[in-house]
């Protein structure tokens, strides 16, 4: 796996790196008595001068300035070194990444394709609905389409982000951007579900620091108090989307959040907390890549039913169709790459 990368604040960095500093202090400041003791032996001055010698010393803060330049020089020398050796790690690391992406294209690529000829399909059944809509209804105000609209493209755009993160690796950013896009089917079913106020309402919410009031205008909270606050929790609760995605939902929060099951039992890591991933990995991608896309199809047949048109019915049947087509080519993947789990092609540490 490709080495840490994570960057820490100074503050952060210094607070963490007290007890090496302590250390490094220390030596100083031996080293220095070891210095003032030689000098007074070499001298033959009495115990009474050197004991005067080395405090001196040692409140002159001649320590401390020694242990400053040392740090110095120290870091100035490895940031040196750093800049004189960067091209050639970085080049390597590109290298090695270029090698991994050639193999994670052959396990997934069927799969890969399957997720992205799926994005290709709704875009341009959407911009055929968009053509419709135009020309059947030019000039209606309708907040609804409006809305699902904009979700339908913020939609588009993170499925493809999450493409490719699987394409590079990185499953567990996967499910963690399909959980933003969980989140958007919600509020587009939501939204559809109760009708014109809501949208407009959601569509006039703009600069309200991401909180769901504009969901208060909806009947299902007709008896909630001016106090409470609306929580995406109820959202769900009333989108009428099945269950098991709320369950899943919980589940891809842990990675998102700090929590411990996600911490040590990564989707790369294949249910082993033995690695550490801290790079690419080749496994894992299944999940994002299924749950994505049935996100995204769920929230291109809220945007289509809107208004009636025969050709986006007959593609919304289509992509749900293919969903069960992506979920075989990822499990052939699985069945055919990994049914030894020791064979992954992974980072780690």
């Amino acid at each position: 796996m490709d080495n840490f990368d994570t960057k820490n604040e100074h503050n952060e960095f210094t607070s963490h790196t007290d007890r090496g500093a302590d250390w490094v202090r220390q030596t100083v400041q031996n080293t220095l008595l070891k210095a003032l003791v030689n000098k007074a032996e070499e001298n033959n001055l009495s115990e009474d001068e050197a004991i005067n010698l080395i405090t001196d010393a040692l409140e002159s803060g001649v320590v401390e300035e020694a242990y400053s330049d040392l740090i110095n020089t120290l870091s100035n020398a490895l940031s040196e070194s750093m800049e004189n050796t960067m091209y050639e790690h970085v080049l390597e690391s590109r290298a090695y990444t270029a090698e991994f992406l050639a193999r994670q294209e052959q396990k997934w690529g069927k799969a890969f394709v399957a997720s992205e000829a799926l994005y290709l399909c709704i875009l341009e059944a959407t911009d055929n609905y968009s053509t419709f809509v135009v020309a059947e209804y030019a000039g209606e105000e309708n907040y609804t389409y409006f809305a699902l609209k904009n979700l339908h493209g913020r939609a588009l755009q993170i499925y493809k982000e999450i493409l490719c993160l699987n394409q590079n690796g990185f499953a567990d950013g996967a499910l963690a951007r399909w959980r933003s896009l969980y989140e958007l089917s919600v509020v587009a079913c939501f939204i559809n579900k109760f009708g014109e106020p809501v949208a407009q309402a959601y569509t006039n919410s703009v600069d309200s620091n991401g909180a769901n009031e504009w969901a208060r205008i909806a009947p299902c909270f007709a008896s909630k108090k001016p106090k409470e606050k609306i929580t995406l929790q109820e959202l769900i609760d009333n989108s009428d989307i099945h269950e098991a995605w709320r369950n899943e939902y919980k589940f891809s929060n842990l990675f998102v959040h700090s929590s411990a099951d996600a911490t040590f039992y990564r989707l790369g890591t294949q249910g082993s907390s033995h690695a550490i991933p801290v790079g690419h990995t080749d496994w894992g991608m299944s999940l994002p890549a299924t749950h994505a896309a049935y996100s995204l199809v769920l929230i291109t047949v809220e945007l289509f039913n809107i208004y009636p048109h025969g050709d986006s019915i007959a593609a919304a049947n289509t992509f749900f169709s293919w969903l069960d087509r992506i979920g075989e080519f990822y499990k052939d993947v699985e069945d055919q790459c990994f049914s030894d789990i020791n064979i992954s092609d992974s980072e780690n540490s």
